[in-house]
């Protein structure tokens, strides 16, 4: 009698999601959401304390000169729509009113869904100072080879890293 490896029984079908992993985007998505909050209002909090009188250079390398300036903005990048500020907070509204939709339609990819929540939390950041403050503060200041980028702060970077992760996800299918 010959013995014949055991032949798992798949108990889902083929291309399907484990129910335990699909849910687990919510407890990694919170922690992220919560942290890029919690570093965004800290960092601010400080740059209003500490980058009230100058700047801080911080240095250069190979090219790229970095420095925390306090700056406010009442618009987006490059102070866009800076004269209509009501008008540019009901889109933000709006944004993420339509990112939290997608975020929990069943359309919305796995992997996309960490990406989504650090893009909310980073935006919700930047509305909550406009409630707070009446504009947005930011304190990083960048210079790459001569190019004076606008000045940002964490919420950015993370809607900025954000998107480039979707997009990279995107572009792989």
């Amino acid at each position: 009698m010959r013995i014949q490896p055991c032949k798992r029984k798949r108990s889902l079908k083929k291309g399907t999601i484990n129910p335990v992993k699909r849910d687990n985007w919510k407890v990694l998505g919170l922690i992220a959401f919560i942290l890029i909050i919690a570093i965004d209002t800290w960092t601010k909090y400080w740059a209003l304390g500490a980058l009230q009188q100058a700047p801080i250079s911080i240095g250069s390398f190979l090219g790229i000169d970095l420095s925390l300036t306090l700056t406010t903005n009442q618009g987006a990048a490059w102070g866009v729509a800076s004269s209509i500020p009501k008008v540019l907070l009901a889109i933000r509204c709006i944004i993420i009113l339509g990112l939290v939709w997608f975020l929990y339609s069943p359309r919305c990819p796995i992997s996309w869904k960490i990406p989504l929540c650090c893009a909310i939390a980073g935006a919700l950041s930047n509305i909550r100072d406009t409630f707070l403050w009446g504009h947005v503060v930011d304190m990083f200041d960048v210079r790459l080879f001569g190019y004076d980028y606008p000045v940002f702060n964490v919420a950015d970077i993370a809607i900025t890293l954000s998107v480039l992760v979707l997009f990279f996800r995107c572009r792989k299918k």
